[in-house]
């Protein structure tokens, strides 16, 4: 990559046989084998082998696809190619000097086609599988980090007024609701009165109950409670 990079501007004009220089259009109309006004991977591989590129890969294809294709759709527009050629402040004044040219070059045969799409799958999963494997990672860390603070939660919530809420024993954790204060970590969904002074009369409570329910059988009515 940095080899097909570090090359002049110069050198991506295409040049024809008899050695004479052309300009960005022309060049660009060159390497547009099917005149569709893009350069696809086989059309910039083709392109770099005729410019003579040393020890071209596909992986160097790939890469200068990728450094051009500024809008992400795995092709290469005129401004983006003109954008990969020169600064990002010279690209209008390029486009203006060759306003009216519709001069058009030979074109330029792509070149492996296959090889390449092979490659940019390979590359792609391997991305995908890079992308998976660090979400895989934040997420263990996350999950070990939200242990610790648990555990630290825990540690404090043994020095709570009241006494600790839940209570961890060796084989089982008791969460009481009975207390004026939410248990560690509760997360309520609807009215819960948890942070005010909950002041039942369960007397009062149980004769309401007990006056109240009537069994047409003549059963007598107890009250339970539970929490």
């Amino acid at each position: 990559m940095d080899r097909v990079q570090g090359m002049s501007p110069g050198c991506f004009y295409a040049r024809s046989d008899s050695k004479q220089a052309l300009s960005p259009w022309e060049a660009f109309n060159a390497f547009d084998s099917d005149d569709n006004g893009y350069l696809g991977a086989a059309e910039l591989y083709g392109a770099l082998r005729w410019l003579a590129v040393p020890n071209l890969t596909p992986s160097d294809v790939v890469d200068v696809l990728e450094t051009a294709d500024f809008n992400c759709d795995g092709l290469a527009d005129y401004k983006e190619y003109l954008q990969f050629l020169y600064r990002t402040e010279l690209v209008e004044e390029v486009l203006d000097a060759e306003e009216g040219d519709t001069k058009k070059q030979p074109h330029i045969e792509p070149y492996g086609a296959e090889i390449l799409r092979e490659f940019i799958s390979k590359r792609s999963k391997e991305k995908m599988q890079r992308e998976q494997d660090e979400r895989l990672k934040r997420a263990t860390y996350a999950k070990a980090m939200d242990i610790k603070v648990f555990e630290e939660e825990l540690q404090a919530n043994m020095d709570r007024q009241g006494g600790p809420n839940p209570t961890v024993n060796e084989n089982s954790c008791e969460y009481l609701f009975t207390k004026n204060d939410r248990p560690l970590r509760l997360v309520g969904t609807g009215t819960t009165k948890f942070n005010t002074v909950l002041s039942i009369d369960l007397k009062e409570h149980e004769r309401q109950l007990l006056n109240k329910p009537k069994c047409p059988l003549g059963h007598r009515v107890e009250s339970t409670w539970n929490y």
